[in-house]
């Protein structure tokens, strides 16, 4: 009973803001409880370290594998530590634009320059959360 006071102490602390107590007595819970799949959320919701927080999401997954909220966080910690390199940064100069030959006909859509199909359908943003996805979960695939 009183681990679990522990616990429910630490959830507290971590809610009020005091995730520097908060983090040590996850981390004691941890060990004494690894299966744990609240305790190991908690103890990723207080660390700093992004590198510690994604282990601790990590287990959870291990626990848990439909824990969507340790999946979101996991996911964008890994935006974080690996970013997509800018395909098109923005103070790239534009060519000028060309005058079409007066007798040219008009260029249709698939014809034009631009993006690649993948942004042009779904758009940057959309494109790099559906690779991190099918990252994440081939990556949980290899833990099964």
């Amino acid at each position: 009973m009183a681990l679990e006071g522990n616990l429910t102490r630490a959830i507290a602390l971590a809610q009020t803001g005091d995730t520097r107590t908060a983090a040590s007595l996850l981390a004691a819970w941890v060990r004494a409880q690894p299966a744990s799949e609240l305790g190991w959320y908690w103890l990723g919701q207080c660390l700093d370290d992004p590198q510690q927080r994604r282990h601790c999401f990590e287990q959870v997954l291990r626990i848990n594998p439909q824990h969507e909220a340790a999946l979101r966080t996991l996911i964008k910690l890994e935006s974080e530590l690996h970013p997509l390199p800018h395909l098109y940064p923005d103070d790239t100069p534009l060519p000028p634009p060309v005058a079409p030959a007066p007798d040219a006909p008009p260029l249709a859509a698939e014809q034009l320059p631009g993006r690649p199909l993948v942004a042009r359908l779904l758009g940057p943003g959309l494109a790099v959360v559906l690779i991190l996805a099918v990252l994440v979960f081939a990556w949980l695939a290899l833990l099964n």
